[in-house]
This record gives structure tokens, C-alpha cells and sequence, in this order.
């Protein structure tokens, strides 16, 4: 039968739902849908705040979207608060 051997485990701080511990889908009221790393995109986390190199869409959407080209840090797709050291 399905399920044998399987074991469920809550989901990470602040998750609604999750296909793993480490592995948000969707966030609790307030929380944003980030990832742990610009390099790891697919390990996702809720956090109040996107990290650096993403940004908080103005659709609400809830999921943070990354920032194009050299910037460290925006506010929107197109515009840019930080740059990349490039040094």
C-alpha cells in the first residue's frame, strides 16, 4: 500500500504548506515565498522581507521575484537600489 515507511513531518517555521521540511509552497498571512539562496531558487522559505537580490512584486503576490541584471538589491524588476561589487 502507498505511504508504507513514510513518515510526516511538520513543515518549516511560518509554511502553510510544504513538500518537505525544508521546502515551503506557500507561507502564513504576513510571510513572503523566498528562496534560501539566489543559487538554490527551488529550496523555498517564508520570510517577512525578500532577501537581497529579489523583490516584494507590487501584484501581492507573495512570492519574492528576483532582481535583474547587477543589481544587489530593487524595489522592482527594472529598478535597482544596490549594485554587484564587481572588485
Amino acid at each position: 500500500p502507498k505511504g508504507i515507511g513514510r513518515i510526516c513531518k511538520p513543515c518549516g517555521k511560518n509554511c502553510k504548506s510544504c513538500t518537505g521540511t525544508e521546502a515551503c509552497q506557500q507561507c502564513k498571512a504576513g510571510f513572503l515565498l523566498a528562496p534560501k539562496t539566489p543559487s538554490m531558487p527551488f529550496w523555498q522559505t517564508c520570510e517577512r522581507t525578500c532577501p537581497d537580490g529579489f523583490f516584494e512584486p507590487q501584484n501581492r503576490s507573495g512570492v519574492c521575484e528576483v532582481c535583474k541584471g547587477n543589481c544587489l538589491t530593487c524595489i522592482s524588476e527594472e529598478t535597482c537600489t544596490a549594485c554587484k561589487n564587481f572588485s
